[in-house]
């Protein structure tokens, strides 16, 4: 899937859609911002166990507060490269089953 161009709202639509593998959500969004999109997934028992990936500016400590630490988290700007070594435990934990892949 592509990235959501109107925010939470249409990255919600797009994950009814079709199965993902690993969401990258930004922070601050239009319509449906990034805790709000969260809160959804985590409500939904076909979308709770996706990992998510957040990327923002803002300071880790508060957007970890809106998350309750249940993300992974990437600072804004960040180098393209080192997105795999991030992600890579996140699918691993989803494939095998590993409630805390840290």
């Amino acid at each position: 899937m592509g990235p959501a161009d109107n925010g939470g709202r249409q990255g919600l639509d797009r994950l009814a859609e079709a199965t993902a593998d690993l969401v990258l959500l930004d922070f601050m969004m239009p319509i449906i911002d990034g805790p709000g999109m969260f809160r959804a997934m985590q409500a939904d028992p076909a979308l709770r166990e996706i990992p998510v990936v957040i990327m923002t500016s803002l300071d880790e400590a508060r957007v970890r507060r809106e998350f309750d630490d249940n993300i992974a988290y990437l600072r804004k700007p960040f180098a393209i490269t080192g997105i795999p070594r991030l992600i890579a435990p996140l699918l691993a934990a989803k494939r095998y089953g590993i409630a805390d892949p840290a």
